[in-house]
């Protein structure tokens, strides 16, 4: 029997709502306002882990899910008879949802461009029952890869240059997190991961040594160093081409004694030791004590993986303190945000017209205070760079009408008409790795430290901030 194919979502996205939206959308049939539009924007109000941007990651693969959007029939059976609703829907709100056909349309970023504060991240535009029942979808693909993206993005910029692994699939919250994470962590720059399964669905370099586990399977074989020795023979023999033997199952010295033995009679018959991992203790004074002993030995080329629960704060503690580890493996604090669960994306309603013959009208939250204030209008926005000797640095992004005419080009561009996504807009895993390497080296080194990173402004147009003072008054 074949396994079911996995996918970064259990359930269709029709369903993966909320019940407001689609109490909403029989609203919206109720008044007769089936053909009133709306546009939407999606962003969040504050970056994450305290920093000056947020690293996007899942637009591209949820819009391309979104191309199948639509209620089947055992959803619409499930609706018009579950006792888990308030009450069914009736026939005709199921026969709107069945029959009609999806005719959103969005504009977006891409996968590996930059975000600041407020700034759209896509532009959904379409019916408004139909644009408001992809909001649930939207935020939660979204958000959360854009979270993990921009961890790994803080992790590779504490390593400093130096690779690090994706070891978090067995502490993600739920097996579609896993490849979410893995794809994400790969756009924000680690170097590979543990997962098997994202490795084979993208493309991303599988890495990983044995567990503590192998070691202590071995014991009776003699003392703990001697039923050590022979289970790094075992796994030599077994995986010699890029061998990492874990060493610190009993006493981390002894284990790397054993290592360096294991890596001569590998040398002796033309094979080379690739590496030893450590995943506990004081990582600095032993990774400084390994260094010393394997060069003396004649290893200097056998790198040193470290583990052990690191984020950015700890990989950035470690090197400051001289620690020459080559290898970080990092894994819960990547792929849960570790100090932060969620990114707080948000999907605001921006302008409406009761049918397409109509102009739009700018709409705005007011409520709430000047935190929780939308901006109205259709908007676009642009990155703001600044030209000096070393080349162009981004500053900011600036926010303004879609009216507007302004010089450079949008960060939003198409990638779904009607309910139909654009090839040019379709997932590439390459291209947003190296758009995110790109972008990323165009950031002030200031706006990426992780303590006290530089502010990048959000500046919004002179017309769009009229437009929301008028709107703003009683």
């Amino acid at each position: 029997m074949q396994p079911p194919e996995m996918t970064p979502t259990a359930v269709p996205p029709a369903l993966l709502t909320d019940l407001y939206q689609l109490t909403m959308a029989r609203g919206h049939m109720a008044a007769d306002r089936l053909s009133a539009e709306g546009t939407f924007h999606l962003y969040f109000r504050r970056a994450p882990f305290g920093g000056a941007f947020a690293l996007l990651s899942g637009v591209e693969e949820a819009i391309q899910e979104l191309g199948g959007f639509g209620f089947g029939h055992e959803a619409l059976e499930w609706l018009g008879s579950s006792g888990a609703l308030p009450a069914p829907f009736g026939a005709e709100f199921l026969d709107v949802l069945g029959g009609r056909p999806f005719q959103v349309s969005i504009d977006s970023m891409r996968d590996g461009d930059l975000v600041l504060p407020h700034v759209p991240i896509a532009r959904v535009t379409g019916p408004l029952w139909q644009a408001q029942l992809v909001e649930t979808f939207l935020l939660n693909r979204i958000g959360f890869e854009t979270l993990v993206a921009t961890k790994a993005a803080r992790v590779a910029h504490a390593a400093e240059g130096r690779p690090f692994l994706e070891f978090g699939a067995r502490r993600a919250q739920g097996v579609s997190a896993s490849l979410g994470a893995a794809r994400a962590a790969w756009i924000g720059g680690a170097a590979g991961t543990s997962n098997v399964a994202a490795a084979e669905r993208y493309g991303i370099p599988v890495r990983g040594t044995h567990a503590h586990a192998w070691v202590q399977s071995f014991a009776g074989t003699g003392t703990n160093s001697e039923s050590e020795l022979r289970a790094f023979r075992a796994f030599a023999d077994s995986m010699p081409k890029g061998c990492v033997l874990l060493v610190d199952t009993y006493d981390t010295a002894l284990g790397i004694e054993n290592a360096i033995r294991v890596a001569g009679e590998m040398r002796a018959r033309g094979e080379e030791l690739a590496g030893i991992r450590l995943d506990s203790g004081d990582l600095g004074e032993l990774s400084r004590m390994a260094r010393t002993v394997l060069d003396s030995a004649g290893f200097p080329n056998v790198s040193i993986v470290a583990s052990d629960d690191l984020n950015e704060h700890k990989i950035a503690a470690l090197l400051q303190g001289g620690a020459p580890i080559d290898t970080f493996g990092v894994g819960t604090s990547l792929v849960t945000g570790g100090t932060q669960s969620a990114l707080g994306v948000v999907y605001k309603l921006g302008a409406v017209r009761e049918s397409n013959a109509e102009p739009w009208k700018p709409v705005m939250k007011i409520s709430g205070g000047s935190s929780k204030l939308s901006l109205p209008g259709r908007l676009e926005a642009r990155k703001v760079m600044e030209e000096g000797p070393a080349g162009s640095t981004l500053t900011g992004h600036s926010i303004h009408l879609e009216s507007e005419e302004l010089a450079g080009e949008s960060l939003l561009r198409p990638a779904m008409v009607k309910g139909e996504p654009l090839p040019e807009a379709a997932p590439n895993l390459a291209a947003a790795r190296e758009r995110a390497r790109a972008n990323l080296a165009q950031l002030p080194s200031a706006a990426r430290d992780l303590e006290n990173p530089a502010e990048l402004r959000t500046v919004l147009s002179d017309p769009l901030v009229k437009l929301r003072q008028e709107l703003s008054r009683p």
